[in-house]
């Protein structure tokens, strides 16, 4: 089955996703549509974002490549099950990022290296900022793990806004998870 979303219709009137499901589906697209928005046009880019899918009531262990196509159709696909489907009317909401991730050449973009663990711990989190969007969901799997691309300001606001989570989680794994990306956070840039 292929998917055709209008991400708007997922919205509320503020342009934010309510609650209950349908804002569980309105993150996923828009963090869909946010990786393809870090990537040129017509470049297929396989992300870190896990499939959601569940075949024979088992998690998909695939990952989603995106693809941004001239007209700004944002297409998906699983790597590994049949989920798969395409995105509009993604620009002008919070997760219209084009622009705003940072590039490997850049001499004051800094590299973390997660685990996967860790980066279904940090895309859960809310995600504040454009600049911090687009680097969280344009989370690349590497050999070294999901290689997030940042500033120093962007890192810094995701290590800000996982010790937020961490001082009020009940989760203990995700609490240990959240707060090993703040600490490697403060220690490749020397303190926070």
């Amino acid at each position: 089955m292929i998917y055709v979303i209008d991400l708007r219709h997922y919205l509320d009137a503020n342009g934010d996703p309510g609650a209950g499901r349908a804002a569980a589906l309105a993150r996923l697209y828009g963090r869909i549509a946010a990786a393809a928005a870090t990537r040129h046009r017509g470049v297929t880019f396989l992300t870190a974002i896990p499939c959601n899918r569940r075949p024979g009531r088992r998690p998909c262990p695939g990952r989603l490549g995106v693809l941004r196509h001239p007209d700004d159709c944002v297409e998906w696909r699983c790597s590994t099950c049949d989920f798969q489907g395409y995105i509009r009317g993604w620009r002008g909401t919070p997760w219209d990022v084009v622009g705003r991730a940072a590039s490997a050449g850049d001499e004051s973009t800094r590299e973390l290296y997660i685990t996967e663990d860790e980066y279904q711990a940090v895309i859960d989190l809310d995600l504040s900022t454009p600049d911090v969007r687009a680097a969280v969901c344009g989370g690349a799997l590497t050999l070294q793990g999901v290689q997030i691309l940042g500033s120093v300001g962007t890192l810094t606001r995701i290590a800000r806004e996982a010790w937020e989570v961490v001082a009020v989680e009940k989760n203990r794994r995700r609490l240990l998870l959240l707060d090993h990306v703040a600490a490697q956070i403060e220690d490749m840039l020397g303190g926070i």
